[in-house]
């Protein structure tokens, strides 16, 4: 779970330019479409493959979370 704040930092250019990426959509439509929290997350693990999915999931987190991404890079 996301506090409201932190997803509202998702409507940037960066996030914005993956969504409108054809080969994306899909896995992303895949994802939340899946009722079964198992399910999904089994489904995150098999998108994690994927180098567009990847990516995509880097920026989103290290766009709503930059202390996180900045701790690990200290390490």
């Amino acid at each position: 779970r996301v506090e409201s704040g932190r997803l509202q930092l998702l409507n940037c250019d960066v996030i914005k330019g993956h969504l409108c990426n054809p080969h994306l959509r899909p896995i992303l439509e895949e994802i939340v479409s899946e009722k079964n929290s198992t399910d999904v997350r089994f489904l995150i693990d098999q998108a994690m493959q994927e180098p567009i999915f990847a990516e995509f999931a880097r920026d989103a987190v290290g766009t709503m979370f930059p202390e996180e991404i900045e701790k690990q890079n200290e390490l």
